[in-house]
């Protein structure tokens, strides 16, 4: 019997030595998968909180550019009403003076011409 023991302890201990080895391994594919799904959560709310900030600067930045350019439609709206209101004033100049052309007479003499030179300014030299 002594001998049988001696035959099968050594195949006991392997066969004990394979089950631990088994379930190490076993723990070992736990662990593993389980970090790798908490580090991959992880990783995935870390990307999505760098996509977020980005998005909120990209966001931010296009705000800013619009504010730029409706305050420079504005400032480019304004310049042509002035700029407007400055033809129609000289339009109007312009019109005032043609009807007034347009009422002018050839002067009839002398006296007529001196008149409006001295009107004019201008001394009429005898």
């Amino acid at each position: 019997m002594a001998e049988r023991e001696k035959e099968r302890s050594p195949l006991r201990f392997r066969a004990g030595r394979v089950i631990v080895i088994a379930a190490a391994l076993g723990l070992l594919l736990v662990l593993l998968a389980g970090g790798y799904s908490v580090g991959r959560q992880d990783g995935t709310e870390a990307i999505e909180r760098a996509v977020k900030q980005a998005e909120e600067g990209i966001r931010a930045r296009y705000e800013a550019d619009l504010k730029e350019r409706d305050r420079r439609i504005a400032e480019i709206g304004e310049r042509l009403r002035l700029s407007e209101e400055h033809y129609r004033s000289i339009a109007g100049r312009i019109r005032t003076r043609e009807k007034e052309a347009a009422t002018i007479k050839k002067p009839e003499g002398k006296s007529e011409i001196r008149a409006r030179l001295e009107s004019l300014g201008y001394k009429p030299v005898d």
